[in-house]
Parts: structure tokens; C-alpha cells; sequence
């Protein structure tokens, strides 16, 4: 298995919907960097910008980077939630 704890790693096209979708995740954690009062969490926040915006620019995204994208979903979804929007 190398490394991939028991996934086929694949190569996904990004479609137009998930390409939007990237995007709304990326501004979400931009206001997030500018909202932020710990650096840690500015940190973060940077990084999954960075993230996204390789995968983005890649056009594609691995089975590693689906399931972390789907967890980025999640928190997102959540904290929408929480916020009431």
C-alpha cells in the first residue's frame, strides 16, 4: 500500500462546480486571516489558502486531497452553521 492507508490513489479533474466551489472555500479562510487575532491560527489559515489555490491552479486534485478537501467542507459548513449564515 505505500503510504496510502489503503486508498487507489486517483488524479480528479477539477469541474467548474468544484472550481467554484475552491474559491468559496479560499475567500472563507481569507476573512478568516484578516478576522483572526491569534497568528497561529492566521498561520493556518494561510496555509489552506495556499492549498487550495495549488490545487486550483493544478486543475486537478489527488484521493489525499479529495478526503482534505471534504474535511475543509465540513469545517466550513459547520462554522456556517454556528455563525448562523
Amino acid at each position: 500500500m505505500g503510504g496510502t492507508k489503503g486508498f487507489k490513489v486517483k488524479q480528479y479533474d477539477i469541474t467548474i462546480e468544484h472550481d467554484k466551489g475552491i474559491q468559496v472555500l479560499r475567500d472563507h479562510y481569507l476573512k478568516r486571516i484578516s478576522t483572526s487575532t491569534k497568528k497561529s491560527n492566521q498561520a493556518l489559515y494561510m496555509k489552506v489558502c495556499q492549498i487550495l489555490k495549488g490545487i486550483r491552479d493544478r486543475k486537478f486534485y489527488t484521493t489525499a486531497e479529495k478526503i482534505w478537501l471534504n474535511d475543509i467542507r465540513m469545517k466550513f459548513l459547520i462554522y456556517k452553521e454556528k455563525e448562523g449564515i
